[in-house]
């Protein structure tokens, strides 16, 4: 990505997450419009490249660690939304231990496979919507209405149901902005974003992977119901929800 273009969604990102969520709304929409607005227009120059003799940018793969006690949440609702920026595939590893920290801490892993500007984006949405998760959650347990009396299991529980829960209703909400720009872009798009799309699923083939069982976990009706209702606000720059049938799990 241009250094100007990536220093202004920076800005952009930081601004909006110590402003007010009206400012924030602006702002989070302005950076996310810029973000996938340039995946689209990589896309369609790399389209063109590929017919002719100049360079094309490089597929590669990029780790994201999670390290907290909600780290599994953060990395499921990372890999919901980076997915659905699109053209973009992620893996996920669970219980393995990041050795570039102190004490090499227990930590879940994301890796981020696509073209390199859609993985740099994506990396900088993400930790934006981790911070939005993190204050809506905060704000939700300190008011919410939640039963007296909850264990300190049962109240872990009901909060990382929530994170997950805002999770899914933020990459829907990406997913929705995307599909918008790409209905209003040029013609061609579609099909420049299928092949991109194909070249990630192709280089995700020819990497060596293991499938393990999902991951089944308890989850807390009100943290499910709230987290969800709170990602719909999540600032990604668009009011518009897809149904939930378009992620998967």
């Amino acid at each position: 990505m241009d250094p100007d273009k990536a220093d202004t969604i920076a800005k952009l990102l930081a601004k909006a997450e110590r402003t007010t969520p009206g400012e924030a709304a602006i702002l989070m929409a302005k950076a996310s419009e810029m973000m996938i607005k340039y995946g689209i227009d990589k896309a369609l120059l790399d389209s063109r490249r590929a017919a002719g003799t100049g360079p094309r940018e490089q597929i590669i793969e990029s780790k994201i660690y999670y390290t907290t006690n909600y780290r599994y949440e953060y990395m499921k609702a990372g890999y919901w939304c980076a997915e659905a920026m699109g053209p973009i595939k992620c893996l996920q590893t669970r219980n393995s231990y990041n050795m570039d920290l102190p004490g090499w801490p227990k930590a879940d892993v994301l890796y981020v496979i696509g073209y390199e500007s859609d993985v740099e984006q994506a990396k900088l949405l993400l930790a934006s919507i981790q911070i939005q998760s993190v204050a809506a959650m905060a704000e939700w347990w300190r008011t919410g209405p939640l039963l007296p009396g909850y264990t300190q299991r049962q109240a872990f529980i009901e909060r990382r149901s929530f994170l997950l829960a805002y999770g899914r209703s933020a990459a829907l909400k990406l997913k929705a902005l995307r599909d918008r720009i790409v209905e209003s872009s040029e013609p061609g798009t579609d099909l420049a974003l299928r092949d991109r799309s194909q070249d990630v699923q192709d280089f995700l083939d020819a990497m060596e992977t293991k499938t393990v069982k999902p991951n089944k976990r308890i989850h807390g009706y009100v943290g499910n119901r709230d987290g969800h209702a709170a990602g719909k606000l999540a600032n990604v720059g668009t009011e518009e929800l897809r149904t939930p049938s378009s992620l998967t799990t």
